[in-house]
């Protein structure tokens, strides 16, 4: 069996560790709660094709390029995808600050280009709503991940401590007391 001053000794560093993780998310959650979210300045173009829209990946990023590189404009890191929607195609390619999109109907001598550039609050509030990459989906299951041993540590201290055994039982009634209040009304 693994010794108490060993799972004080886990609890602190995993605490430790994914804080800046947790603070993440209880910011940007809270922040997202309160109706803050951020800004988006927002260009839209009208780009003249050489010849009628088709669907080819390739040739829609090759013009896409061109255009942001024409207007000074940084381009997305992301990877550019171009799918079927109502009516046309859209293009998307974005990462956590940049976005452009590009609606295209087949045939089509021009396509409307809207280039998108996110705030660091707007970024923050992606990374908080699972919308900012791999990268940072690790981030998040790894703050899970750690959140999940820090309560487990620290409700085995808790429970096997006999001094804090009884008022711990008793906090963990009332916060499912007042869960289930909550859900319930």
């Amino acid at each position: 069996m693994i010794s108490r001053f060993k799972i004080v000794q886990l609890h602190m560093l995993l605490s430790s560790f994914v804080l800046p993780a947790v603070l993440l998310f209880i910011v940007s959650g809270a922040l997202y709660t309160l109706g803050v979210k951020g800004s988006v300045a927002k260009q839209t173009f009208t780009v003249a094709l050489e010849k009628p829209f088709a669907p080819n990946l390739e040739l829609l990023t090759g013009v896409v390029e061109k255009t942001l590189v024409d207007k000074a404009l940084v381009l997305p890191d992301g990877d550019p995808s171009l799918k079927k929607s109502k009516g046309g195609y859209k293009f998307r390619w974005d990462d956590l600050r940049y976005s452009v999109t590009v609606v295209a109907k087949k045939g089509s001598r021009s396509v409307d280009l809207t280039y998108r550039e996110r705030s660091v609050l707007t970024q923050v509030m992606r990374i908080h709503r699972a919308e900012a990459g791999t990268r940072f989906k690790f981030v998040s299951i790894m703050a899970v991940a750690g959140l999940l041993l820090v309560f487990a540590s620290g409700l085995y201290m808790a429970y096997t401590v006999p001094k804090f055994r009884k008022p711990s039982l008793i906090a963990t009634g009332l916060g499912i007391l007042i869960l289930l209040a909550v859900v319930v009304a």
